[in-house]
């Protein structure tokens, strides 16, 4: 978090000193493959005028985990089947599922000069789904 504060920041220097200062405006995500946005519902623009961060891309990140396993009975009916939990330990990876979704309404900041986009987060939490669903 620390560094996109820093990159904001310089971002914001950048564009006061070239005179075109930057600006927040809101998109609707109207395509993924390839991304479009529609900007302020009347232009349309596709991916290569926008970086995304982490808040709105699929990443992986290193986790510490320390758990039990639930009982879990299998197999034959073998004793070695029989229920059991075990240790889940340690630094692991796992992959985050923030992609952007269609319909989704993002919020851009607009680098200097509006050519350019970083795609910061979206308006409201998307869609989740998995075991809890």
């Amino acid at each position: 978090m620390n560094e996109l504060v820093q990159v904001l920041k310089q971002i914001a220097v950048e564009a006061n000193e070239a005179g075109k200062p930057t600006g927040i405006t809101y998109g609707t995500v109207l395509n993924i493959e390839p991304l479009e946005i529609q900007i302020e519902q009347r232009l349309t623009l596709p991916e290569e005028f926008f970086k995304l961060t982490k808040a709105v891309t699929d990443h992986y990140v290193d986790m510490t985990v320390s758990h039990v396993t639930e009982n879990r009975a299998g197999g034959s009916g073998d004793s070695s089947y029989a229920s059991h939990n075990h240790d889940y330990q340690g630094r692991k990876k796992f992959l985050v599922h923030n992609a952007l979704q269609v319909g989704e309404e993002v919020i851009l900041l607009q680098v200097q000069g509006g050519q350019r986009y970083i795609v910061l987060d979206r308006v409201f939490d998307h869609h989740v789904s998995g075991e809890w669903s």
